[in-house]
């Protein structure tokens, strides 16, 4: 023991004189199970963090007090016995506070011998670590992500780790866990972000595993790491956990995901599937399915689209695209291929059945066409002229919205300015405002009234105003959206006007607070020249599925009463 303890007491000494400055990489490991042997010293390399040191590795050892050589690693992988060091441990925070990833291993490994054997001979086993008795992440220390590991065993509960991690999570750009029997750490894993995120990915991992979670399409994720044996069974069982999941992401080797969105537990709520093509899915025949495989997947009659996407350029033939989706998706309405990546051979085929299949997603904004009738307004809403033509206005409630033939392009023309004007700037993929058309109604409240300007049957803009929540007395403005092709001719500024007008000639006094919310690097500007202001800003970070923005709260008085008499 004493040559033991003068041995690692050197590698002390050694390294408390070292500056270190081309170390990248530090790994300090002792196999000694559960226990630590040793505390790291607080003067390791002279105290001052090596200048190019980012990655950090720790088994076996532990920390009385924060070491500041590590205070700028990025990347840190530990073991639960690490962080559990002393009756108060320090926060993750405080041990590492440059860090973007931590990862927390043999996090079921908190029980130890206590040295006293029962009445067969067999060791008594106490409790030595739980994730419970480190302090939680706060917003004094986001993560860009959290990877906490269990170790296999037997079904377990455990209500104290799943509090953990369900305090933890908002704080975390993507929270992941291997832990494939834990029931409570599954079930907080998706308690608090599965009831707003829409997109669930099903992604592979290696072999043998996938990771299955949901994404809110901004800046956080939650993912579990599943067995690809139990994709289907998993998928099926986190569906009352997701609820307002509507859009699967996965590819052709993790198509056992349509088995567990087949489930009668998601009630058809998935309807967009987004499918990643890779060359290493690629079959002889120029197709990504075999027939085996084809033959055993569920025909899914709810499925409303379908997308195939790939990161590098392929080739797929147009049969074997038909023949999957005319299996999978027999009430298929809209199919889109990424034809910037993807070459469809025998295109004509796909042409036929899905004339827009090749078109991007603002294309077909510009093809949107609709024979709708003409609802009445206001003489003092006289539409505009564009382009030398007459307009028509169209002045919908939220359920003649729902029911009428404008709700479709109009979720199309808005997908299409959202690519074009927010996603390349928020997201690191593509990705639509409205997973599905109805969505464009559902998401305004009761009182909410929809401005709809046609020309020539095509939808050139459209903008809703409702109740603003949390703002008693205020109008909210919801979904401004100009199509692409008539941009720049002054639509946005009427829609806005007429929206404001409106809701300010509704009010007794002829006078409202109008709010709304925006990304502030795309759109503060245009709304602060038309008078808004703002006055409340909320940073996103950037994430797995963000690039990170500035959310901005804006809003404006609309007085008639003043304008008419200073006009008048």
């Amino acid at each position: 023991m004493r040559e033991w303890l003068f041995g690692i007491s050197s590698v002390w000494l050694s390294l408390g004189w070292v500056p270190a400055p081309h170390l990248k990489t530090l790994k300090l490991i002792a196999d000694s199970g559960p226990r630590t042997i040793h505390h790291i010293p607080f003067s390791l390399f002279q105290g001052t963090p090596p200048p190019q040191l980012n990655r950090l590795v720790v088994q076996g050892f532990s920390f009385e007090e924060p070491c500041p050589a590590f205070r700028n690693v990025t990347h840190v992988w530990v073991d639960l016995a690490v962080l559990h060091s002393t009756d108060q441990p320090p926060t993750l925070g405080d041990l590492f506070p440059g860090a973007q990833i931590i990862a927390v291993a043999r996090m079921g490994s908190y029980k130890v011998p206590s040295g006293a054997l029962d009445e067969r001979g067999n060791p008594v086993m106490v409790q030595q670590d739980h994730i419970s008795k480190v302090p939680t992440v706060t917003a004094a220390s986001r993560l860009r992500r959290l990877h906490l590991m269990w170790s296999r065993g037997p079904v377990e509960r455990d209500r104290a780790a799943g509090e953990w991690l369900r305090a933890s999570a908002p704080f975390c750009g993507t929270i992941s866990v291997a832990g494939f029997n834990h029931a409570d750490v599954h079930a907080a894993l998706f308690s608090w972000l599965g009831q707003r995120a829409n997109d669930l990915f099903v992604r592979p991992n290696d072999t043998a595993t996938s990771s299955v979670g949901v994404c809110d399409g901004v800046s956080q994720a939650a993912f579990a790491v599943v067995f690809n044996t139990q994709i289907a069974r998993y998928v099926a069982l986190i569906a009352p956990l997701i609820r307002a999941a509507v859009n699967l992401y996965c590819t052709p080797d993790r198509l056992e995901a349509l088995a567990g969105i087949a489930s009668p537990k998601y009630q058809g709520r998935i309807q967009t599937i987004f499918l990643e093509v890779a060359p290493e899915h690629l079959r002889p025949d120029g197709g990504f399915v075999s027939h085996e495989v084809l033959a055993g997947l569920p025909q899914l009659e709810f499925i409303f689209a379908v997308k195939i996407d790939a990161r590098t350029r392929l080739s797929i033939d147009a049969t074997a695209i038909l023949t999957f989706v005319d299996h999978i998706a027999p009430k298929l309405a809209r199919l889109n291929i990424d034809a910037n990546l993807i070459t469809v051979t025998d295109q004509q085929s796909l042409l036929n059945r899905f004339p827009y299949a090749l078109q991007t997603l603002i294309a077909l904004a510009e093809m949107s066409r609709c024979s709708v009738a003409v609802y009445s307004c206001p003489a003092t809403d006289s539409p505009p002229t564009v382009g030398g033509r007459p307009t028509t206005l169209h002045v919908l409630s939220r359920d003649e919205l729902t029911a009428s033939p404008l709700l479709a392009p109009l979720a199309e023309i808005t997908n299409a300015a959202f690519v074009r004007t927010h996603a390349p700037h928020i997201f690191p993929y593509e990705c639509l405002r409205f997973a599905r058309p109805g969505l464009r109604a559902e998401e305004l409240d009761a009182s909410a009234i929809t401005y709809v300007l046609t020309q020539d049957e095509t939808i050139i803009g459209a903008v809703s105003e409702e109740a603003a929540s949390g703002e008693p007395g205020a109008r909210a403005i919801r979904f401004l959206a100009v199509n692409i092709q008539a941009q720049r001719q002054g639509i946005a500024v009427w829609l806005m006007g007429l929206a404001e007008h409106n809701a300010a000639r509704r009010e007794p006094g002829r006078r409202v607070r109008m709010v709304l919310d925006t990304v502030k690097e795309v759109n503060e500007g245009f709304y602060a020249r038309r008078g808004y202001r703002t006055y409340r800003e909320e940073p996103v970070p950037p994430g797995p599925t963000c690039h990170g923005c500035t959310v901005v709260y804006m809003d404006k008085i609309v007085d008639l009463a003043e304008v008419e008499n200073r006009d008048g």
